[in-house]
């Protein structure tokens, strides 16, 4: 919980501080009471300051294709085991995990290329509310769940066509990438790389005879090979349009990082410590190649911030925290398409009269300090109630009555805006405290 609370910390400190400069070099403050006399209509956002919706100044990977069914892929998302090593059962442990994640990876590259109309899902065990949502806007555009199966299922299995569709996934793949995580863990960042490369399943060497018996056979040999090997090799087989980094022990956004033909890099060649050594030339080589605000995706552990968000924050690339996050392709899917710009209206600050006797408050909102919150704890902060609060405060919505009633349900009013204020309080006291 610290550690999240001083991530928060940090990136609140440092857009402060980003801002103030900023704003400090290209506004002057106005007169105080100027233009109080002049016509004053509130005005939507956009038309005063940047646009919010994508002119160009946001790059996200997204999945432009709809995919006409997906499998739901089980034993992977929540379930503990799904990082460890030292696990014999072929659908437990970090080399099931990775295998599963290159299979969705693959096959929801297969229907962005058009080759295929069926999507793999990493089932959520946990049962959040924010997947529920995720899955049901899937649904809302037409695109049904085929059914549920392990991941050694759907490598293995034959399955005939489904309402038109074929949803086999064994014969989409041209083979297997070769692991070997007990002894080199750096194997398995490798091969989250040469997937997409060779288009081919992940597997370690426990699980190698089980997936030849189904006819796989082996296209690339990662077993002995670093992180600093597989940029030689295939950085010109790689998109520099973002980055993944997190840990070499995890099998978290491999799946995203194969369907767009990501580098993956791990800055710790050893799980959570930096005494086996560190990728830091490598990384900063690999920001210099990525294009310009290309964002850098997941997180990395065992080591402070500033010896990574510091390189990529210096480098000019947005850092987005997402280690523990599932199912990026099918959650981007159409995004760019689907989103509705929701803007509150503002008052230009020159405008107020600053002699009246009225308290001025100001809101600075926040979704957290990792998309994984988002989808995980999220809901329990952010209800209808709430919702309407905040609507309601930044004058998206004017009946106090719709306010009374959404609270009224939930039985919260004052005690989330004091929690909230609060909170606000003390996060503003301890960036204060803080040496910048």
């Amino acid at each position: 919980m610290k550690e999240i609370i001083m991530k928060m910390t940090i990136c609140g400190a440092a857009l402060l501080l980003s801002l103030t400069m900023a704003s400090c070099e290209v506004y002057e403050s106005p007169e105080i009471n100027q233009g109080l006399n002049e016509e004053n209509n509130t005005s939507l956002y956009t038309d005063a300051y940047d646009p919010i919706s994508n002119v160009g100044q946001y790059y996200m990977p997204e999945m432009k294709v709809k995919p006409k069914k997906y499998w739901n892929c089980v034993e992977v998302v929540t379930v503990g085991s799904r990082n460890e090593l030292g696990q014999t059962e072929k659908v437990r442990g970090l080399q099931y995990h990775l295998m599963c994640q290159s299979l969705a990876g693959l096959a929801n590259r297969a229907v962005e290329q058009g080759t295929s109309e069926i999507a793999v899902w990493l089932h959520d065990h946990g049962g959040s509310d924010s997947y529920k949502l995720s899955k049901q806007a899937l649904e809302d555009m037409g695109i049904h769940e085929q059914g549920m199966q392990s991941g050694l299922e759907l490598a293995r299995n034959d399955y005939g066509p489904s309402d038109g569709v074929t949803i086999q996934l064994k014969g989409m793949f041209d083979g297997y990438v070769l692991t070997d995580i007990e002894h080199n863990p750096e194997s398995g960042v490798v091969a989250s790389v040469a997937s997409h490369v060779y288009n081919s399943i992940i597997v370690d060497v426990r699980d190698k005879e089980y997936y030849e018996e189904a006819g796989y056979t082996m296209k690339y040999d990662a077993r002995s090979k670093t992180t600093a090997q597989a940029w030689a090799e295939f950085k010109d087989k790689c998109s520099n349009k973002a980055l993944v980094i997190m840990p070499v022990q995890t099998g978290e956004l491999r799946e995203f990082a194969i369907k767009n033909e990501l580098f993956v890099l791990n800055l710790n060649k050893r799980q959570g410590s930096s005494a086996g050594g560190q990728n830091t030339a490598l990384l900063k080589e690999i920001l210099a190649w990525l294009e310009p605000n290309a964002p850098v995706y997941g997180w990395e552990q065992g080591v402070s911030e500033d010896a990574f968000v510091d390189l990529v924050s210096k480098s000019g690339h947005p850092m987005i925290p997402c280690d523990w996050s599932y199912n990026h392709s099918l959650t981007s899917l159409l995004y760019s398409q689907r989103q509705k710009s929701t803007l509150v209206r503002v008052k230009n600050p020159q405008f107020l009269d600053y002699t009246k006797k009225k308290n001025f408050v100001s809101f600075f909102l926040s979704d957290g300090d990792n998309i994984q919150w988002m989808m995980n704890d999220f809901k329990d902060f952010y209800n209808a109630a709430e919702s309407e609060e905040v609507r309601f405060a930044l004058g998206e919505a004017e009946n106090p009555h719709d306010l009374l009633i959404a609270e009224t349900k939930a039985n919260v009013a004052l005690q989330y805006t004091v929690a909230v204020r609060d909170k606000l309080i003390d996060g503003y006291k301890e960036i204060m405290q803080m040496s910048i």
